[in-house]
């Protein structure tokens, strides 16, 4: 693991999956002189926002202050908002990076929703799912996860949260169950620890992840999460991404500050995008 921003990294893969989807590649040797014309008048629109993820590349390694490139983002707003949701936020999280460490200046930030790709609807319904697979023997065992301490009363909370489909998961406000799951979810190969994960992506979805639960397990599980099978792969990712998306700092919080290649996020499925 080495030392580097989170935030950083995720902008630049995000932006590389746009190269990889234009038909023609672009290279960052190719833009030093003549980005102008590649996002200008003469550049096709098909190729319009391949070209421009280039060019947020090459800025993002070089860092040189441009006071030009920020006016692109206005210019073909409608163009960008016109692309696949993935596309969209890629280079939208692109502008921001560079705005942000004053390496472009943007007339206006990027919207909230261009730097989402992911819906929190579908997000929270897919983690709701895999919640549900929780049966009677993981119960038991969940229950007793605290050394045995409280089972009984951590038992009737959880059945109750599965009696009203996790309606309302607050891990500040559930001291029981939510006690048991936490520590369930820190070995998810443990019985019960899939559904425990995903209560736990589903609290951090509804908090902000105020508390860091969703960064600690992803820094902590990462290679784990990469191995999973569907559906759990793609619901746990979309939670991951749904987070970084509504707060791009997010992950730099992790608790050791390290960066983990295997945590970078994939692009999610179709069925999860806005």
């Amino acid at each position: 693991m080495k030392h580097l921003s989170f935030q950083k990294e995720q902008v630049k893969q995000d932006l590389e999956q746009v190269l990889a989807t234009g038909e023609q590649s672009t290279t960052v040797s190719d833009l030093d002189a003549n980005w102008l014309i590649m996002v200008g008048e003469n550049c096709p629109a098909q190729d319009r926002s391949t070209a421009t993820a280039a060019i947020l590349l090459h800025h993002i390694e070089t860092r040189k202050h441009d006071t030009v490139l920020g006016e692109y983002w206005s210019e073909n707003l409608s163009l960008y908002r016109a692309s696949a949701a993935q596309i969209r936020a890629a280079i939208a999280h692109g502008f921001a990076y560079l705005n942000a460490y004053g390496v472009i200046e943007l007339p206006a930030a990027p919207d909230t929703d261009d730097l989402r790709s992911v819906s929190r609807q579908s997000v929270e319904s897919a983690l709701t799912n895999i919640a549900s697979q929780l049966l009677g023997p993981a119960i038991e065992t969940i229950s007793k996860a605290d050394y045995g301490d409280c089972a009984a009363q951590h038992k009737r909370a959880l059945e109750d949260l599965l009696s009203r489909n996790f309606e309302d998961v607050l891990l500040t406000d559930r001291w029981y169950p939510m006690e048991v799951i936490e520590l369930t979810s820190h070995v998810p190969t443990s019985l019960g620890g899939i559904p425990c994960t995903a209560i736990v992506l589903l609290d951090a979805i509804r908090t902000n992840d105020n508390y860091g639960s969703a960064s600690f397990r992803l820094e902590r599980h990462a290679e784990f999460f990469c191995g999973l099978a569907e559906p759990q792969y793609s619901a746990f990712w979309a939670a991951f991404r749904f987070l970084y998306e509504n707060d791009p700092f997010w992950a730099d919080s992790m608790p050791s500050r390290k960066f983990d290649p295997a945590a970078l996020m994939p692009w999610v499925s179709d069925e999860f995008a806005i």
